[in-house]
């Protein structure tokens, strides 16, 4: 996902991790994270993205897959939906 003042982002699903490359400098921008997939950035700095640890397990058998918001600006990660049996992309209106 490309912010618009040129922010790169992207998940490593294997590593949980999603990764900012800024000005030419990469860092993890969230760490911990249970195999990320989908990303996306919608207009006012939201970033958007899914964790998908138990594909295709729906949260009523026991699955624990989540779409999540975290807020660039004030660094904060809410959970906005769980229990879906594969969140893998998702998509941000500017």
């Amino acid at each position: 996902a490309v912010a618009l003042n040129g922010d790169v982002y992207w998940t490593c699903s294997s590593a949980g991790v999603i990764v900012r490359l800024s000005g030419g400098e990469a860092e993890v921008l969230l760490r911990d994270l249970d195999r990320p997939t989908g990303i996306a950035l919608d207009h006012v700095g939201n970033l958007y993205f899914t964790e998908v640890p138990t594909p295709g397990v729906s949260g009523a058998n026991g699955g624990s897959n989540a779409v999540s918001k975290y807020d660039l600006k004030n660094k904060k990660l809410t959970v906005i939906d769980e229990g879906d049996p594969e969140p893998t992309d998702v998509t941000a209106l500017a």
